[in-house]
This record gives structure tokens, C-alpha cells and sequence, in this order.
């Protein structure tokens, strides 16, 4: 495991095409977002998800939601109308995580890992809006990254710095590639879910980011 350091919650060039290598090759990542800490991979890559699942002790049945780069890659995953995309427009970026109906021509076909698609054929999307080099990131890799917070299942999240998910993991740290530490997050909250991937729409939890519906 290689903790890379956020300077000034930066990477530099060199760190961001690292991250982006073990990704790619199925690697974990251990990033900063606009709320907790997460913990991430290819949400293509099955193998892969299942072991941040083993990493939390997360039952198989509780799916995650994905990590983009901009609202524009949503659209090539998820059916967006005029009134999903007004709703990504006025939440996005930021701590919210929005559940779409994908895209008919990927429904059934198992791109997406199936811890990722729930049971109405939906994944839940997040764009960041703080720490602008994970956006780079996905968008260098090209796909979705799982996007999932960075602690076991059960407890609450209680702190938001690298010492408090690293000690979370303590006996599984063999299944983490990298982290990436950006110091105190200053947040113990994690993002608002939306379900809008059905009428009427959803808040499936209460989080950082006021919804009006």
C-alpha cells in the first residue's frame, strides 16, 4: 500500500496518472471527496468490487453507487430527460448521489459490476465538487470508479482523516493499492440519495445537501 500525499489538495501530474494506473489494472484506491473519505476501483470490474465488499464486510445485496467525472458522463451510462437533466444540473457537483435508469441498450448486458445496479436497473452517480483531480482521474480512466465511504459496513463514519480509515482496515490493508491523504476533511456527513430513476422521486437518505422535491 502507498499513501500519496494531497499537498495543498493537489496531486501533482505524476500522482494523478499513478492513480489512474491502478485503477486500470484493478487496483483499490482510497480517495478524498466532498464529504467522507471514499473507497473506490472500477465499478466495471467485478473482481475488483468484490473486494472493496470484503474490505468493508458489506453484504452483496447493498449495492454502491459510482464515481464520474462530469454530469456529461452520466449520460453515457443513465437516460437522462429534460427533467433529469434539469435536476443533475442544479445538485451536481456536488454531495449528492442521484440513482438513474440506465440506458436500455446497457440493461442486462453486465458492464457494470452487479454490486453497483439495483433491482430497478439503476446506479446511483456522484460528481465531486471539491478535490478536482479525482474528476481528472475518472475521466482518464474512462470509466466509472466505485464510489463508496471508506469505513466498515456498520459503525458510523466518526472522523474524516486517513489515520481513522486506515485504522477501520487495519487487518485487510493488504487489499488497499493506494491512498490518497488529504489531511481532515472536516466532515463526518455523507451525501443526500435521490432516487429519480422512478416517479415520484425519492430521498432514500438525508445527507449533506438539502433536496427539494
Amino acid at each position: 500500500m502507498e499513501i500519496i500525499q494531497a499537498k495543498n489538495g493537489n496531486l501533482l501530474p505524476f500522482q494523478i496518472e499513478k492513480v489512474v494506473r491502478v485503477l486500470q489494472e484493478g487496483g483499490i484506491v482510497v480517495y478524498p471527496t466532498d464529504t467522507l473519505y471514499g473507497v473506490g476501483c472500477n465499478a466495471f470490474d467485478g473482481e475488483a468490487v468484490k473486494k472493496i465488499f470484503e474490505l468493508k464486510g458489506r453484504s452483496s445485496s447493498e449495492k454502491v453507487s459510482v464515481l464520474v467525472g462530469e454530469i456529461g458522463s452520466i449520460k453515457k451510462y443513465a437516460y437522462v430527460g429534460m427533467l433529469e437533466e434539469a435536476f443533475l444540473k442544479k445538485y451536481l457537483p456536488g454531495p449528492v448521489t442521484v440513482i438513474l435508469k440506465l440506458k436500455k441498450d446497457l440493461i442486462g448486458k453486465g458492464k457494470f459490476a452487479g454490486e453497483v445496479v439495483n433491482d430497478n436497473d439503476a446506479v446511483g452517480f456522484r460528481v465531486i465538487d471539491k478535490y478536482n483531480f479525482i474528476n481528472e482521474v475518472c475521466l482518464k480512466c474512462g470509466f466509472p470508479i466505485v464510489a463508496t465511504s471508506a469505513n466498515l459496513s456498520q459503525p458510523e463514519t466518526v472522523n474524516s482523516n486517513v489515520e481513522y480509515v486506515l485504522g477501520q482496515f487495519a487487518d485487510k490493508l493488504d487489499l488497499i493499492d493506494v491512498v490518497i491523504d488529504a489531511g481532515d476533511l472536516g466532515n463526518i456527513i455523507p451525501s443526500t440519495v435521490v432516487d429519480i430513476s422512478k416517479s415520484p422521486y425519492q430521498i432514500l437518505r438525508k445527507g449533506a445537501e438539502d433536496i427539494e422535491l
